[in-house]
């Protein structure tokens, strides 16, 4: 392990890459208990979408989530309204703008990696309040696992 840790000393590894490293395995930062709660924020987000096409051709084959059914759509969108304004921009910043995580750290006048403890701080909150709101539905996807 110390050779390990030697070998990358002089290097400027980002955790994520430090932990493959180290055999260490790592969901892009988000922990395991927040990883539904994540993925009804992106569904959330697609269901917000304007409908309209982007200005660009989107010839990528990423995978997107399906967005909410509008019943759930419209729980969350009160969910997000009723947070806290800072929690509030955190989330819209994330969730609906293509922005780099950088980006949005500045403009939210905060490091990178403080964005990134708010953001886990902000799916706390919004897991709870997702608990709090007894709506079937995202109850439901708050249980599912991969």
């Amino acid at each position: 392990m110390r050779a390990a840790l030697a070998l990358v000393g002089d290097v400027n590894y980002g955790s994520a890459e430090l932990k493959e490293f180290l055999g260490e395995t790592s969901i892009g930062g988000i922990p395991a208990e927040f990883l539904t709660t994540d993925r009804i924020m992106q569904r959330w987000a697609q269901a917000n979408g304007s409908g309209l096409p982007t200005d660009r051709w989107d010839d990528s084959r990423q995978s997107r989530p399906d967005p909410l059914d509008d019943h759930s759509a419209l729980i969350m969108d009160r969910i997000v309204l009723t947070c806290p304004p800072t929690t509030r921009r955190i989330v819209e910043a994330w969730y609906r703008t293509p922005l780099p995580t950088r980006t949005i750290a500045k403009q939210l006048g905060m490091s990178k990696r403080a964005l990134e403890k708010a953001h886990l701080l902000s799916l706390n909150f919004l897991k709870w309040k997702i608990e709090c709101s007894n709506h079937l539905t995202l109850l439901k996807l708050l249980k599912i696992r991969a």
